[in-house]
């Protein structure tokens, strides 16, 4: 089978960065300029990171290929538009680099390494199959469901991509389409750079909920706005909402919890009294059952602690959530937390977790916590080797102490950039791993494996997955 493409060295003259690459989806609107992208890149798509390690190396990685699309005399970068980025900078440093904190002098490369592609489709396949499944995760999720919608509009299979969330990254696409038509971009564009389109998607998990919120999903994902007015009030209640409540994150939007959310946030900004209702309590006064609640996607799992139930319809019309304390977490007898699952696709990693579910269960602490340790480094290293700059080069360099806390923090500040994981998050796996005080931090985990005096603790190894899995869910999300 003859290749698709064809390696060549272009010079940096010829190469053009992509100004429909899907990165550019939530930040720009149209007749984009060239020194626009380059800074969004550097300072928003952390290509500085790139330019730092190209500087201090005075070297652009020979295999660090750029995918370039041959079209009529134009070479378009197609993948690898950050690392463009960064030697643009560098050519220019007085423009682009002159409030860094770093002083840069020029530093010029005349060609760089590229895959030429003639055939945008082919090139395309491969680009969104990296991008949106587990070879990288740096695109946001408004881009992944551009080139889903993009792919889906060529007249291809979406499914032929096999990413398991793809109708909801299309409608996310859909929904901020709509929002950019009826002027409300910019509302929507800030709650998406601040990490919250997982919550935003929440709500997309029932046609009944949308209903209420102003629109639906046709049977292909299209969006369907009746009425107007009702849907910017939706767009802009959910960046009032999201902006005020620090604490909402998408494991707290459950179908226990939804409509108290939409009551509570949403129904004071014009919406249908007769939409209100659909979770009220019966005649006896009792919440509605599990059938009658609303049906929502697998994935969205309730949240231990307190969780919200159906509303009270009180006297004054005025819907107030009532709450359930479940058990604590601690309580549990696994040593997992009980809703925890992972899609790991590195098959020896997988098999890896697998084993530990069964000791999770059987509760044999040791052997679970040696295991916790073994999983930690794989996953980071994993991640790690696909996606961070510089990361496999340092870990394999002996002459270089790259730690494990080290690995694991320049993973967590990836997941943090790439609005995998939110700040709290960040700051709990942190906590966790490198705080002196905490039971289980890195630390006592590699006496676990290489002290035979220590014993493992259990309410420490619950402790520890109840605030690390946000890591290992970011890694294997």
């Amino acid at each position: 089978m003859s290749k698709v493409y064809e390696e060549q060295k272009i010079n940096v003259d010829f190469l053009e960065l992509d100004f429909n690459n899907p990165r550019f989806i939530d930040s720009f609107d149209d007749n984009l300029l060239e020194n626009e992208v380059v800074e969004h890149l550097l300072h928003k798509e952390n290509a500085i990171e790139i330019v730092k390690e190209i500087y201090k190396e005075k070297d652009f990685y020979a295999d660090s290929l750029l995918w370039v699309l041959k079209k009529d005399d134009k070479y378009i970068v197609k993948e690898g538009n950050r690392r463009l980025a960064a030697v643009k900078a560098l050519s220019k440093p007085s423009e682009y680099l002159k409030n860094s904190k770093t002083k840069y002098e020029q530093f010029i490369i005349k060609e760089l390494p590229c895959l030429v592609y003639n055939d945008e489709t082919a090139l395309e396949d491969r680009i969104i199959r990296k991008h949106t499944q587990m070879e990288i995760a740096s695109w946001s999720r408004l881009a992944q469901g551009a080139y889903v919608k993009r792919y889906v509009d060529s007249g291809r299979n979406v499914k032929d991509l096999n990413i398991k969330n793809h109708n909801s990254l299309l409608k996310l696409y859909n929904f901020f389409e709509e929002s950019k038509r009826l002027g409300q971009a910019k509302v929507l564009r800030k709650m998406l750079e601040e990490g919250k389109a997982a919550i935003i998607e929440r709500f997309f998990s029932s046609a009944k909920i949308t209903e209420q919120l102003g629109f639906y999903f046709d049977e292909k994902n299209n969006i369907k706005v009746p009425e107007e007015s009702i849907f910017i009030n939706t767009v802009k209640t959910f960046s009032s909402w999201l902006s005020s409540d620090k604490d909402i994150t998408a494991h707290k939007i459950n179908k226990k919890s939804i409509q108290g959310y939409i009551n509570d946030y949403f129904a004071e900004n014009g919406y249908k009294k007769k939409q209100l209702d659909l979770m009220k309590p019966n005649i006896s006064g009792q919440p509605a059952n599990e059938s009658e609640m609303i049906e929502m996607n697998e994935d969205i799992t309730p949240v231990e602690g307190k969780v919200d139930l159906p509303v009270e319809i009180g006297s004054h019309g005025k819907s107030k959530p009532r709450t359930k304390e479940q058990p604590h977490s601690l309580d549990r007898k696994a040593l997992f937390p009980s809703d925890f699952r992972l899609n790991i696709t590195t098959t020896r990693i997988n098999n890896i977790y697998l084993e530990m579910k069964d000791l999770s269960e059987k509760k044999h602490k040791e052997s679970f916590a040696i295991m916790t340790r073994i999983f930690l480094e794989l996953s980071v290293d994993d991640y790690g080797d696909k996606n961070v700059q510089g990361y496999k080069v340092k870990r394999e360099d002996k002459n270089v102490n790259f730690e494990l806390l080290s690995r694991t923090t320049a993973v967590i500040e990836h997941l943090k950039n790439g609005n995998v994981i939110d700040i709290e998050q960040a700051n709990a796996i942190n906590t966790i791993l490198n705080n002196p005080k905490s039971p289980l931090k890195i630390m006592t985990l590699n006496q676990y494996v290489h002290n035979k005096i220590i014993h493992a603790d259990e309410s420490a190894l619950k402790t520890f997955w109840d605030n690390a899995r946000y890591l290992f869910e970011g890694v294997w999300s």
